[in-house]
């Protein structure tokens, strides 16, 4: 039986221009036929306002990275204070099957006391888009780090 957890989501509005972020978890069959849990980031900006006058965010040209353990791994140990930025050098690059790359920043930063991740990508042709991101307060952190927790634990069948 699929699981769909709620997606965790982060949202940033400005009158300039705002972005949200969300994480799906969900288990799907992988291409043998087997049940797979996989994880996905994105991030999006902002792109005017819904029929309520609230701000409404363009997912549908969002920039969409499915998480490994490993960037996994990383991020959780930023957000946990072990490490300062993920991968090496402050970022963790994922190159696409189609062609382009993606990438992910996230640091930490003692000035403000929260998180900053930030999300960009280069299509097959080249085509720079974002970089998208915003902060992620002390308290977003904790529940998207137990939604990365239980992610690792469905992943290898731990609950």
């Amino acid at each position: 039986m699929p699981v769909f957890l709620k997606d965790w989501r982060c949202y940033r509005v400005s009158k300039k221009g705002g972005y949200a972020s969300r994480v799906n978890v969900r288990d799907v069959k992988n291409k043998k036929g087997y049940d797979e849990t996989v994880v996905f980031l994105s991030t999006t900006k902002q792109n005017g306002k819904d029929e309520n006058g609230n701000a409404s965010f363009d997912w549908d040209n969002a920039i969409n990275i499915k998480l490994g353990e490993a960037d996994i791994g990383e991020i959780l140990a930023v957000l946990s204070g072990r490490k300062d930025t993920v991968g090496q050098n402050g970022s963790l690059f994922h190159e696409s099957p189609n062609g382009g790359n993606k990438v992910i920043a996230m640091s930490y930063s003692p000035n403000y006391k929260s998180f900053m991740m930030k999300l960009s990508a280069q299509d097959k042709d080249g085509n720079k888009i974002g970089p998208y991101g915003h902060g992620i307060s002390l308290g977003e952190a904790e529940v998207l780090s137990e939604i990365l927790r239980y992610a690792i634990r469905k992943m290898y069948n731990f609950v």
